[in-house]
């Protein structure tokens, strides 16, 4: 498993396999532990990292360790490094891998501000095996009208599209259900002229995300996944479009068309541009969307590749949420329009004040 052209391992697997077929063992230390001696008469100080956070500070001479996090002691020779750039003094020089070592998305805290723990789930679960049944939260999602038609709660006038990212057995099959929630003003700066101006762009509405995995009898079903997205639209959930990556693409796409949805085949990887696209929109506080575990941490873990080209996940990581997130919000941005100032953000919740319409 190597490729000829460049003597490197093609994949993973075949890395691991290269790697441990040299009989190397790797391991980091931090300076202070190689020569621990050298240090022994100096102050030492704390830093306390939390893998749950990514953040990273310098503990007070006198302040108490806290309970959650890991603190790491270190000699004052150190304290510069430390003070100007915590997490890569962690990592570069004592020595311990707390997350991406080039994150794409430096800004975590705007992946943790853009999940409203109000915001409805779709599903009962945020993994599923196709094998097992999974309920639709219709409570949260939809009411019925006057006529006794069920509608969304949330922008009851805009459309709905859903974002596949396919998969047979050994990747998970990643689902998101979108919308255009209303428009924001974004001031800009023009990079040839340096002249500020004003834009009007989208904010999207995460009404669903799922995290599809095969059973332990096989391989998952996708006939199972296209009929949740029939179930939804069944329900009252006005999903007009389907948007899939180009595995398994042409003979899902195909079914979908005959249902008289819009499909269109849409590829994250090969540009840099959708993943641009979803890191501007979480950084200008553009989407909506409930708390997910799965797809908060791999958004955190993006890396980009060292020739910039491409937005990756780590050797033991995956992407298949982040994938679906970012897929829907470039169709949506690209293909989507606006249905009108009557859109309005679900019942109860704050979105942003700026969004057309108001709050039920």
């Amino acid at each position: 498993a190597r490729d000829e052209s460049t003597d490197e391992p093609e994949d993973d697997a075949a890395l691991k396999r290269y790697v441990d077929s040299l009989g190397v063992y790797v391991r980091d230390y931090s300076s202070w532990d190689v020569t621990p001696d050298y240090y022994k008469n100096q102050q030492w100080h704390n830093i306390v990292a939390s893998p749950e956070t990514g953040r990273s500070r310098i503990l007070e001479d006198n302040e108490p360790v806290p309970d959650t996090g890991m603190v790491i002691e270190f000699p004052n020779d150190f304290y510069p490094q430390a003070e100007r750039d915590p997490e890569g003094f962690i990592r570069d020089i004592a020595g311990i891998a707390m997350d991406a070592v080039s994150p794409f998305i430096v800004k975590r805290n705007a992946i943790d501000e853009m999940m409203l723990p109000d915001v409805p789930a779709m599903f009962d679960k945020q993994e599923w095996d196709t094998d097992t049944d999974i309920k639709i939260n219709w409570e949260g999602l939809t009411e019925l009208t006057v006529y006794n038609d069920p509608t969304p709660i949330c922008c009851p006038n805009a459309v709905r599209h859903v974002h596949l990212d396919m998969s047979k057995r050994w990747d998970a099959t990643g689902f998101c259900c979108a919308h255009i929630g209303g428009v924001m003003k974004i001031n800009r700066v023009d990079d040839d002229s340096k002249l500020q101006y004003t834009e009007l762009v989208p904010v999207f509405h995460i009404d669903g995300l799922l995290r599809i995995v095969a059973p332990q009898s096989g391989d998952i079903e996708h006939q199972k996944v296209r009929e949740l997205v029939y179930r939804l639209q069944a329900g009252g959930i006005p999903i007009r479009s389907v948007a899939m990556d180009q595995w398994c693409a042409p003979p899902n796409l195909q079914l979908f068309k005959r249902k008289g949805l819009k499909t269109k085949e849409i590829s994250v990887d090969r540009k840099l541009d959708p993943y641009l696209l979803l890191r501007t929109a979480i950084y200008e506080k553009r989407i909506v969307v409930g708390k997910y575990d799965i797809l908060r941490e791999e958004l955190r873990a993006l890396e980009l590749t060292p020739d910039g080209r491409k937005v990756d996940h780590p050797i033991h990581g995956g992407k298949d949420m982040a994938d679906v997130l970012c897929g829907s919000v470039f169709y949506l941005n690209t293909e989507g329009k606006i249905a009108g100032p009557q859109i309005v953000p679900s019942k109860g919740i704050s979105v942003l004040p700026s969004i057309a319409g108001k709050s039920k």
